[in-house]
């Protein structure tokens, strides 16, 4: 693949914009929010948390860009049949934050970026966020508003984050047994559901104690070539560049971000040249509940990530 020989001799130099400057502004849009958007309290929105590549601290700078999910708690009655009312309910709450956005707050420095069915991207201040909506089982303290403080918006301590990593992962098996029981057309909405519900998982998950240095160096430097040499190409998703590089780093004993970066070319370029499937898995699964009961089937030409929720 194209960039294998180009190699930045150092990675740190484009983390210019830390995690701390993204939180600032995400506690600023986020009070904003509580201030004067309707939809935050007529449909019972109880809290937001900073997830994504600011939470894990992988930050590119060019892209100072932050993922806020807004949570609110599990509707009572679920109809496994209709999800409907659930994805209607979702679309409106983000539309209303576009429409409350461009009605109060488009200035130098923010605007709407996009809007799908489930994320809402916008500039705030020169800062991206990407914004989602997703219900829980149960009201989380640790991400709850505080009418008469600042939101709850902040970076977690290691600690904190296995405290966080352990709930959720009890949660899983839930969530799973729900998406196995919806109709086909309901899945992928679940799956983006509980992706967006369980993110501080994946934030556990690529922690520096856990995966190491290296591994968070070369998932650093990946993003930063897709966005310069795949410009304008499909790309592989942050979580997926996390998996593999982990994967490699375990997988071959790499004992620097350089080589592994060296091994995801080689991969990459065996997937293209040859028709054998590859099943990539994350190796280090310290939660019996995220563990998949049932190995995919495989056939010729199938790349396969086994995340920790679901496969890629």
């Amino acid at each position: 693949m194209n960039g294998s020989n180009s190699w930045s001799q150092d990675v740190g130099n484009f983390e210019n914009v830390t995690a701390s400057d993204i939180v600032r502004y995400a506690n600023d849009f986020a009070n904003t929010l509580l201030k004067g958007c309707k939809e935050i309290e007529y449909y019972h929105i109880y809290g937001v948390v900073l997830s994504g590549c600011a939470q894990k601290q992988l930050i590119v700078s060019e892209v100072p860009c932050g993922n806020l999910v807004f949570y609110y708690l599990n509707p009572t009655d679920f109809d496994y049949n209709n999800l409907e009312p659930l994805k209607t309910k979702h679309n409106e709450i983000l539309k209303g934050i576009k429409v409350y956005i461009k009605g109060a707050y488009i200035d130098v420095g923010t605007e709407i970026v996009s809007h799908s069915e489930s994320v809402l991207k916008i500039k705030w201040k020169g800062f991206e966020f990407h914004i989602t909506v997703t219900w829980t089982f149960s009201e989380r303290q640790y991400c709850k508003f505080h009418r008469t403080k600042n939101t709850p918006v902040c970076l977690f301590s290691p600690e904190t984050l296995k405290d966080i990593a352990n709930d959720l992962a009890k949660e899983v098996p839930r969530y799973r047994r729900y998406i196995k029981n919806v109709g086909r057309q309901w899945k992928r909405f679940l799956e983006k559901n509980m992706d967006a519900s369980l993110s501080l998982l994946r934030v556990y998950y690529i922690n520096e104690r856990l995966v190491g240095t290296d591994t968070r160096l070369a998932v650093l430097y990946l993003k930063k070539w897709q966005r310069v040499a795949m410009e304008g190409e499909e790309n592989l998703s942050n979580n997926s560049l996390e998996i593999i590089c982990t994967y490699l780093s375990h997988k071959s004993g790499a004992r620097s971000h350089r080589e592994i970066v060296i091994q995801f070319f080689t991969l990459m370029k065996q997937i293209k040249e040859t028709n054998e499937p590859v099943i990539i898995q994350f190796p280090y699964l310290v939660h019996n509940e995220l563990q998949h009961l049932t190995k995919p089937k495989c056939r010729a030409g199938d790349v396969i990530i086994l995340d920790y929720l679901y496969m890629r």
